[in-house]
């Protein structure tokens, strides 16, 4: 089952009891910036989980041929503070 950008968002929205505009406002874009990615179904896998790590939410992928997960955790770490860190 393939799901569009569309799906996966409103799913993760819906989850975490937050908007469009918020998801927006962490990836730092404006609103309607972040509409026309998601109806082009170009969000990336970055973007996602910048999202994902913003509302506390994880992602687990399935092999369903041997049953092994992957767990994708959130860690909320603010990545602005990192790359100041690293720059010093």
């Amino acid at each position: 089952m393939t799901m569009t950008n569309k799906k996966i968002l409103a799913i993760l929205l819906a989850s975490a009891d937050k908007t469009q505009a918020d998801a927006a406002e962490i990836l730092r874009k404006f609103p309607q910036s972040l509409n026309m990615t998601i109806n082009r179904n170009n969000l990336r896998v970055c973007d996602l989980l910048t999202v994902c790590d913003a509302f506390n939410i994880s992602i687990d992928f399935k092999d369903s041929s041997n049953n092994i997960v992957l767990s994708l955790s959130a860690n909320n770490r603010n990545k602005t503070d990192d790359s100041k860190d690293g720059a010093k």
